[in-house]
């Protein structure tokens, strides 16, 4: 007897805020129960790299949430079982820049993990301290 795939789904913002905070009477639970239902190999959750900036930024700027929380939630998010992440190895290395690195805003963080991950790894950019990693070049827009 073969089993059926587990679904496969996309997940939205808010699903992810209301398991992260657990802030909400009716909508924190169900978000729970979903990635129980994922731990346990009965549906896919999938992350795209557009969620997870909006859920940066959102979580940073209007609910005024430390990066290093943020970092460790995402990150901590991102890894358990029944949730698959695009560019994980990419969104990994930025949430921890971002975690790491008060001066460097999370999509420049993705920005210089992305580039090092796709050929050229060459940004360019008024704003070059915050591009400082390993296996990147940074230039001026004037040096090209």
């Amino acid at each position: 007897m073969t089993t059926a795939a587990a679904p496969v789904v996309w997940l939205d913002t808010n699903v992810i805020f209301r398991y992260l905070l657990n802030d909400h009477d009716d909508h924190s639970p169900k978000s729970a129960a979903l990635v129980k239902k994922a731990e346990r190999g009965q549906i896919k959750l999938r992350l795209s790299m557009v969620i997870a900036i909006e859920c940066c930024d959102t979580l940073r700027h209007a609910m005024r949430i430390d990066r290093q929380d943020i970092s460790k939630a995402m990150l901590k998010f991102m890894d358990l079982d029944g949730v698959e992440t695009e560019e994980k190895t990419v969104m990994v290395e930025a949430f921890a820049r971002f975690g790491q690195e008060r001066q460097v805003d999370f999509v420049d963080a993705y920005l210089a993990a992305y580039a090092k991950t796709k050929k050229p790894a060459h940004i360019v950019t008024f704003n070059a301290k915050d591009f400082r990693v390993n296996k990147l070049t940074v230039s001026r827009p004037d040096e090209l």
